[in-house]
């Protein structure tokens, strides 16, 4: 975290690259990156991460000693690759939209979904999930392997079905146990014909009566519990003046020990606003919002 990112929980991607090569907070040997076109469009500083990439250290080396890079296309990062795993595309391979990760949620349901293989590669490609299943595998990586020392495994399709995270939760929702179960519930080894049979999805709808309030509504919190949200009751506390949000204005006023730097004072002050506020985006600030 930054003055000038304060609040940015999400942008640690763009960092793996800046990180490696600085060498904090160590050295790596090597770098290993799937769906991410880092030296293009994804790291916000083509420029600078294609220099990084490629700098070289007084002994003729490469700063970061080897990349290994999966894709599905010749993408700008394949260039600086020293190996490629060439991936299949959306339409050959199992994707999983998980509750775990990114659901295709809506306020009133619960919902996730999945792809799946309609067409086989005809060529020498392989989905990278599936890959890394069998990589774990053969290093012997927890959660991969079966107590024998097996493939725990078979493919990521597999793995969508048969991981659980913890007992009775696994990456999909829908259709567990005996195929009635939802959020919670064993394996079922049918769960992606059901989901393929639903078209590709599964949605369940908060009940009426748990809609609204969801913080301190005792039946939204039940039902969370039961779909498997969350493991217990869990009301709290929905802030519409957000003190965190002040702390960080109240620095730039002059308050505390810790302050921005100068240069920085008055974005701070506009946009960490405690309270929903609108602001003209930094990237606009050469336009007159008033025209």
């Amino acid at each position: 975290f930054t003055w000038e990112n304060p609040m940015s929980a999400h942008g640690l991607m763009h960092m793996v690259i800046s990180n490696a090569h600085a060498g904090d907070p160590y050295k790596i040997d090597t770098l290993f990156m799937y769906m991410a076109n880092m030296s293009w469009n994804s790291s916000m500083n083509t420029r600078g991460v294609i220099d990084m990439l490629t700098d070289q250290d007084e002994n003729g080396e490469y700063v970061i000693p080897r990349i290994i890079y999966s894709d599905a296309y010749s993408s700008e990062m394949v260039a600086y690759a020293d190996l490629i795993l060439p991936d299949a595309t959306y339409l050959e391979r199992h994707d999983c939209i998980s509750l775990l990760d990114r659901p295709i949620c809506e306020a009133d349901g619960l919902a996730d979904a999945i792809r799946w293989p309609v067409i086989e590669p005809d060529r020498d490609v392989r989905g990278f999930q599936s890959v890394l299943c069998e990589l774990g595998a053969k290093l012997d990586l927890p959660g991969f392997v079966n107590e024998d020392g097996s493939q725990k495994y078979a493919d990521y399709g597999d793995y969508i079905v048969s991981h659980e995270r913890k007992p009775g939760i696994g990456p999909l929702a829908g259709f567990r146990g005996d195929g009635s179960d939802a959020g919670r519930g064993a394996p079922n080894p049918k769960q992606l014909e059901r989901y393929i049979e639903n078209g590709g999805f599964f949605v369940e709808h908060v009940p009426e009566g748990a809609n609204y309030y969801k913080p301190w509504n005792s039946a939204y919190q039940d039902w969370a519990v039961k779909m498997g949200i969350i493991d217990s009751p869990q009301p709290y506390l929905f802030q519409l003046y957000v003190e965190p949000m002040r702390k960080f204005q109240r620095a730039a006023e002059g308050h505390g020990d810790r302050q921005p730097p100068v240069h920085l004072r008055d974005r701070i002050k506009e946009t960490l606003d405690p309270l929903p506020v609108w602001y003209a985006p930094a990237e606009a600030s050469h336009i007159d919002p008033t025209e």
